[in-house]
């Protein structure tokens, strides 16, 4: 649980800090450890099958199942669900001077601050 709190908030505060939240911080916190959650179950999943379907039962091939496999497919997971369920884009209102105005960047082209790291 504290290693997704902290992954959270390494991700809010860093990663998507300048999606503007379209719903309550407590729920997007939820979302994002039902996210955290499927994303071990795919790796799981993975073990599972290829130890109990396939039969591939040494320790080489759990490893190679369960942390090449799995792992991959989970982290996959996590980072689509993390970005399009938990810190989603909002879109700009249409019709606004900024985004109309020619050689003007929009919201999404020039607001970046520089990454300096």
């Amino acid at each position: 649980m504290a290693g997704c709190t902290v992954a959270y908030l390494g991700n809010a505060l860093g990663t998507y800090r300048g999606r503007t939240p379209a719903v309550g911080r407590a729920r997007r916190y939820g979302v994002f450890l039902v996210v955290n959650i499927a994303g071990a179950a795919v790796q799981l999943i993975c073990l599972g099958c290829s130890h109990y379907l396939l039969g591939f039962t040494s320790q080489r091939d759990d490893l190679v199942s369960g942390l090449g496999i799995g792992m991959l497919l989970g982290t996959a997971l996590r980072f689509w669900g993390t970005r399009t369920l938990v810190f989603r884009a909002t879109r700009p209102a249409t019709g606004s001077p900024v985004q109309d105005t020619p050689g003007v960047p929009g919201p999404e082209e020039g607001n970046r601050t520089p990454w300096t790291g």
